[in-house]
């Protein structure tokens, strides 16, 4: 007859798998799930002053004013679908934000030589309707031009609506930042529209690896009572990633090769 017998030598091999059974149901369940990455970017330039007004030549053609800034990120994953996508702008300031807007750029790595599909809009020229040079969009400023700048968030996922906020301010009143008490987020929106855009969905797909580059661009050159250019200290991009999922096959065929070791005795 046979009788079944737990040594202690099973015993400890029994806790032992368990332990290793746990470890990989955890680590099929983590990844098939998704993580937030959010990364900063260095100091843009100076950090102060160094988004350029425009300037115009005696025959009145202008030449934007232009920062760009933008980092390297080496993580592993594919950035998830839905609104995984969003954007910070720390010690942001600008003197109209009729005269400025923002773009966010996806590269395959530093030399920027190849784009992962187009630069995506923040927003372009708040209020600004058509392409009438005499339409200068509205005048409510980011930040305090002659001070210190604010933080602001951009992205599919907010519902504030920029332009109805700028819309409602005057020349000499500031647009809403953390600072202020504002800690939510900005619909970003598309040139010449208010309708929020599908900013963030734009990168669903791509790899989280890559050189990310922001550029802020100035348009329009003035106003002459403001002689200070804008300023942006530094973005930070914040970005939900799908971590890639393990075959099932191998995953269930570990689990069981677990199970019937752990159900296995010492016949005698």
């Amino acid at each position: 007859m046979f009788q079944y017998q737990d040594t202690i030598h099973l015993t400890q091999v029994g806790k032992r798998c368990r332990y290793i059974l746990l470890t990989i149901a955890l680590w099929v369940l983590v990844s098939s799930g998704a993580y937030a990455a959010p990364m900063l970017s260095p100091t843009c330039g100076t950090g102060s002053g160094n988004i350029p007004d425009a300037t115009v030549d005696g025959l009145g053609n202008i030449t934007p004013g232009v920062l760009t800034c933008g980092f390297l990120v080496n993580t592993a994953g594919t950035i998830a679908g839905g609104n995984a996508v969003t954007v910070s702008l720390l010690g942001f300031r600008h003197e109209s934000s009729g005269d400025v807007g923002i773009t966010l750029t996806h590269y395959t790595d530093a030399t920027k030589t190849v784009m992962l599909g187009g630069p995506q809009w923040l927003f372009y020229r708040i209020g600004k309707v058509s392409t009438d040079p005499s339409d200068f969009g509205y005048t409510a400023q980011f930040g305090d031009p002659l001070g210190t700048g604010d933080n602001y968030e951009f992205g599919s996922a907010f519902s504030t609506n920029l332009w109805t906020v700028a819309g409602s301010l005057g020349t000499a009143d500031f647009i809403p930042g953390q600072s202020g008490g504002f800690t939510s987020g900005y619909a970003t929106t598309d040139p010449f529209s208010s309708t929020p855009n599908a900013f963030s969905t734009m990168f669903a797909g791509q790899t989280l690896s890559g050189y990310w580059q922001l550029e802020i661009t100035d348009y329009a050159p003035g106003p002459s009572s403001i002689p200070i250019d804008g300023s942006l200290l530094q973005w930070g991009l914040n970005v939900t990633s799908q971590i890639s999922v393990p075959e099932p096959r191998y995953g269930l065929g570990v689990l069981a090769a677990l199970a019937i070791l752990l159900g296995r005795r010492k016949k005698i």
